[in-house]
């Protein structure tokens, strides 16, 4: 029984750690500034969404349990996440859970898109630019530079171990 709250009890740090490295990287200026993304709710939201799926269609590919349960952490703490950085901007009771379903439903239609897409590179473009960009109109410089960004974040995630990933033992690439 001890054993089963110790594995309880790191697997909490475990997706505490890895869900703060997301957010870190979500907060970065640089890629607002590289990529030209607002840094708004929404622009902040797109980020932040973006990250959580890199990490999560990693966790998803993996044959280790551990790694779909810290997964299933992850997105609680994203739905979390939405819930607290409603609260802070002044959204009420009434309205909060109304808004959170409308964010998480926008984070899964983002998950699919980007799953769906995937290894199809003209329509992750597609998605990319209709999601990750938002309202915004970038460059197609701007594109691609978001587009090999994502996918050395994706490699550098593929090639580690899922300690390593799940222990947050990694760097994201540079912007």
């Amino acid at each position: 029984m001890i054993n089963f709250w110790r594995r309880m009890r790191l697997r909490q740090q475990q997706i505490g750690h890895l869900y703060q490295m997301i957010i870190a990287q979500s907060r970065s200026v640089k890629i607002y500034q590289a990529f030209s993304i607002p840094d708004t709710v929404d622009g902040r939201y797109e980020v932040l969404v973006l990250h959580t799926w890199l990490i999560l269609q990693r966790l998803r590919n993996s044959s280790n349990q551990q790694a779909k349960k810290i997964s299933q952490g992850i997105f609680d703490s994203l739905i979390t996440d939405f819930d607290l950085s409603l609260k802070e901007i002044g959204v009420g009771d009434k309205k909060l859970g109304k808004q959170v379903r409308f964010m998480v439903k926008g984070a899964y239609g983002r998950f699919h898109a980007y799953d769906q897409s995937w290894s199809h590179p003209s329509l992750f473009l597609e998605a990319l630019t209709r999601n990750f960009f938002g309202a915004s109109t970038p460059s197609r410089e701007q594109i691609d530079k978001a587009y090999h960004y994502i996918l050395d974040a994706s490699e550098i995630l593929k090639n580690m171990t899922d300690d390593q990933l799940v222990s947050g033992n990694f760097i994201w690439p540079m912007v």
